[in-house]
């Protein structure tokens, strides 16, 4: 074969009939012997290796059998963490997905209420906003703003994500809307908040495309318990000033130090912690630079 040349698919087949010939003979498989010879296209047929006491003295040595066992299990071992890797970025692509179809939910709520989102129309024209320690007090709680799209949102599946596996309280996935906890009822007690991955961004405006209204849930805070103007109470505070933005960052808890943010603007992204921060200090909107948000427990 010349050497320039790249060794064709004949090639291949006969030095892989040629190992697999060596492979038989070396685990003594007494019923089974290569027809041809290893240079051919490899055939089975069945003999008695009694009469091939010869061609049996040319297999693998203990040796060379447990050098290829050993090259398989480090093989093994190096594919291992590929695979892992893949099925974390796939869940992550999932959790961008359901980020977006929030995003959309949320736009299709807002169109019928004057361009604004539950928590920011009045309860008397079919939003939550309220005065502060009045009402229904249960709109403090990040499940029930989002509960409130349940029209928009049609399932509650897309609410949790992949990758969380639980730090906190476990996650469990509800089925439908209902308060019904045995049939997964997302506004059953069972499930509310445990069926909830993401938070709710409550500065959000329509006039702030790059806002943030949604995310994973997996972030570092100020403070929480914070009462906010729009009337409600147990809100996570987070500082929009670059001097405070180390105090904004991913836990290792769900995408690893990496998350997933949805804007006001539909758009779905991955940020890592310098590009979290990066954008808290760039989407201050609303008191005096700062955000207010509705966390999940």
């Amino acid at each position: 074969m010349n050497p320039n040349q790249r060794p064709g698919h004949e090639y291949h087949q006969a030095q892989l009939s040629k190992r697999i010939f060596r492979l038989l003979r070396a685990l003594d498989w007494h019923r089974i012997i290569v027809k041809a010879d290893p240079s051919e296209p490899f055939h089975l047929c069945s003999v008695d290796m009694s009469r091939n006491t010869e061609a049996s003295k040319a297999g693998f040595s203990r040796l060379e059998l447990v050098f290829t066992l050993a090259a398989l299990l480090l093989l093994a071992v190096v594919a291992l963490p590929v695979f892992a890797n893949t099925r974390g970025r796939s869940e992550q692509v999932i959790c961008l997905s359901n980020l977006r179809q929030l995003g959309h939910a949320v736009h299709l709520w807002a169109t019928d209420h004057g361009d604004r989102t539950p928590w920011f129309t009045p309860v008397a024209e079919g939003g939550t906003r309220d005065t502060y320690g009045t009402g229904n007090l249960l709109r403090y709680n990040a499940w029930f703003q989002m509960g409130w799209m349940s029209n928009q949102l049609i399932t509650p599946k897309i609410l949790v994500c992949p990758s969380d596996v639980g730090v906190g309280s476990p996650r469990k996935m509800a089925n439908n809307f209902s308060a019904n906890s045995l049939e997964g009822g997302f506004w059953g007690v069972g499930y509310r908040s445990t069926s909830l991955s993401y938070l709710v961004g409550l500065h959000s405006f329509s006039s702030a495309p790059r806002s943030l209204l949604s995310g994973d849930r997996n972030i570092s805070w100020d403070n929480r318990n914070t009462v906010c103007a729009l009337g409600l109470g147990g809100v996570v505070y987070m500082s929009g000033y670059p001097l405070r933005q180390a105090d904004s960052r991913w836990t290792n808890a769900i995408h690893g130090l990496t998350g997933n943010l949805l804007f006001t603007d539909g758009s779905a992204e991955t940020f890592t912690v310098e590009g979290f921060q990066r954008v808290v200090s760039e989407a201050n909107q609303g008191d005096g630079g700062d955000h207010h948000l509705l966390a999940p427990n």
